[in-house]
């Protein structure tokens, strides 16, 4: 309607509404990306620690359970894909 009235100040108030609204949504969902990560960092280092609290309880009783290169593997591969 601004464009049409040919209102210049109504027409920058209407620009400056979608730019400050694209803005924030920008900000927005920079907050949420950033919220994201921080969780899933954080319960993949959980989990580590969760697995080698159970590996140091268990001991050499795990050595016969399981080989040692799936701890290790488990340990360093698997946990980041936890939370994708």
């Amino acid at each position: 309607q601004a464009v049409i009235d040919r209102s210049g100040g109504r027409l920058a108030l209407a620009g400056g509404l979608i730019v400050a609204l694209g803005v924030l949504v920008a900000v927005g969902d920079t907050m949420l990306h950033r919220t994201a990560v921080t969780n899933w960092i954080t319960a993949a280092a959980r989990v580590q620690q969760l697995l080698a609290r159970k590996t140091a309880e268990l001991g050499s009783a795990l050595t016969r359970r399981v080989a040692a290169g799936e701890v290790v593997a488990v340990s360093t591969g698997d946990v980041e894909k936890i939370g994708w």
